[in-house]
């Protein structure tokens, strides 16, 4: 019947819906009434795309338009060249602009005429052949008997579970023992360059006064004393106090 019927498809169609009405009176569609709607649905929905793409294969494109369309494109490649050799001067530019302009409408209209009919055995058409292949290795994979049977759990599975949850949580404690310690690190290069910016503002402090001699009207009658490393380094201590360092060591006790 099917070989000799003018709509297969059609005809499949209605067989797939009556063995289905069929099954679920027999008890093996036992299944809820919404779901099996939704699929009921799908089928529909599938012809309703099918008989969409019959349109766009069988109904041509009005005749009087693709004529009008191609008798314009002709028109326009016969009149450009003269006009352009009105507006531009050089004889090289003037082929230039013709070319581009009568190459661009016409690859237009020559991929319009591919895109007309997506469906065929040419090279840009769609892999009708393919798609419906690969379609039916999916439907023939759920008959398998290895897809059939649903997979269960093993006893050990509660086991590896709980392993797998100590695994996981040895892992964050470890993310979180290196984010403490990046965030200390952090701290305390913060602490070191805030000292230092302090140093640099008491050292700016000493050297703006007249050569060193007083570190401030309160505190000119305070002892000092300059000396140098036996590192090479110069140090200048006031006895008593705070101790501050730079690219040369400078050493400052204040009393």
């Amino acid at each position: 019947t099917i070989r000799k019927s003018d709509c297969k498809v059609e005809l499949v169609f209605q067989w797939i819906q009556q063995l289905m009405v069929k099954n679920v009176s027999t008890g093996i569609l036992s299944i809820p009434p919404p779901i099996l709607s939704r699929a009921f649905q799908e089928l529909a929905t599938g012809m309703v795309n099918y008989h969409q793409a019959i349109k766009i294969a069988q109904v041509p494109l009005p005749f009087p338009y693709m004529q009008t369309m191609e008798l314009l494109l002709i028109l326009h490649w016969a009149i450009t060249p003269p006009l352009m050799c009105m507006w531009v001067q050089s004889a090289m530019w003037t082929g230039i602009l013709t070319f581009m302009q009568v190459f661009f409408l016409w690859s237009f209209n020559c991929i319009a005429t591919e895109l007309e009919n997506p469906f065929g055995e040419d090279l840009n058409d769609l892999p009708v052949e393919d798609m419906q292949r690969s379609f039916n290795q999916r439907l023939l994979l759920l008959l398998c008997p290895s897809t059939t049977r649903t997979p269960v759990l093993t006893p050990d599975a509660m086991k590896e579970a709980v392993q797998l949850d100590q695994g996981l949580v040895q892992d964050l404690r470890k993310v979180k023992t290196g984010l403490m310690k990046k965030t200390k690190l952090g701290s305390g290069i913060r602490r070191r360059r805030q000292s230092l910016g302090h140093l640099r503002q008491t050292l700016t402090d000493l050297q703006s006064d007249d050569g060193g001699e007083a570190l401030s009207e309160d505190d000119s009658s305070a002892p000092r004393a300059a000396s140098h490393d036996t590192t090479g380094k110069d140090t200048i201590s006031v006895a008593g106090g705070e101790r501050i360092s730079f690219g040369r060591q400078v050493s400052i006790d204040r009393v």
